[in-house]
């Protein structure tokens, strides 16, 4: 069910040319339930040299793509999103002389793939999955509408009702006749869309037996604005 909340707009007379034009605004929430999700799932690993990173990195991601895969994710779904390969220096010791330097004592290797998925009630045993696979950087979830364009259309069209009606209201209490729109100033919309506080970050295998993660998307609130002027006839 799609909801739509109709804010007050305000009237007002316009300043130039004075006591010539009425100028209002309307805006509008229209509220749908979120039909898309993004997740971004990796793993950052460490060796002692950068090609046993790499190598050990590679290993682990085979094995959470194919997790990934078996537990529902469609490969079309699946994109990378990034990888790097960092030295890890040496921390100074506290009684260090002027000429000590840091020396490399070993490398970091982190990949991550983005999941864009619509299947929504699966969000939750996807990051299982991905956690028992051995992933252990989640994060960035995120949720959206796969077409925000059409509920911006709606919310543009109450706001612009919104305003019009309020138009006439205030036309008729100052004793004037409303004439035709002189101007259209539509605002910019939001993008639509919800982030979770779910930070990419590093954190620690979760067993096979441990709860799994509680997603709910909700619902996606849209909201346009638009300010119509209009020509004041005695």
């Amino acid at each position: 069910m799609i909801l739509c909340t109709a804010l007050v707009s305000t009237p007002s007379l316009a300043q130039t040319p004075p006591n010539t034009g009425l100028s209002v605004r309307g805006e509008a929430v229209v509220s749908a339930p979120a039909d898309r999700a993004s997740l971004m799932l990796g793993v950052q690993n460490s060796a002692e040299d950068a090609d046993s990173a790499v190598k050990e990195n590679n290993r682990l991601m085979q094995q959470l793509n194919k997790a990934l895969l078996k537990a529902g994710v469609a490969e079309k779904e699946l994109s990378t999103a990034n990888f790097s390969v960092q030295p890890q220096w040496q921390p100074r010791p506290r009684n260090a002389g002027q000429d000590w330097k840091p020396q490399i004592v070993g490398y970091q290797a982190r990949a991550q793939l983005q999941l864009k998925t619509t299947q929504l009630t699966k969000v939750a045993s996807f990051i299982q999955a991905a956690i028992e696979a051995g992933a252990n950087l989640v994060g960035q979830l995120s949720f959206g509408l796969e077409d925000n364009e059409a509920v911006y259309q709606q919310a543009l069209q109450q706001a612009t009702e919104r305003a019009r009606q309020h138009a006439l209201v205030a036309a008729q209490a100052a004793g004037v006749n409303l004439g035709a729109i002189q101007h259209i100033e539509v605002e910019p919309g939001n993008p639509g869309r919800f982030e979770m506080a779910l930070a990419a970050k590093p954190m620690a295998r979760m067993s096979s037996d441990a709860s799994m993660p509680v997603v709910a998307p909700g619902k996606i609130d849209v909201r346009a604005g638009v300010q119509l002027q209009f020509k004041i006839n005695p």
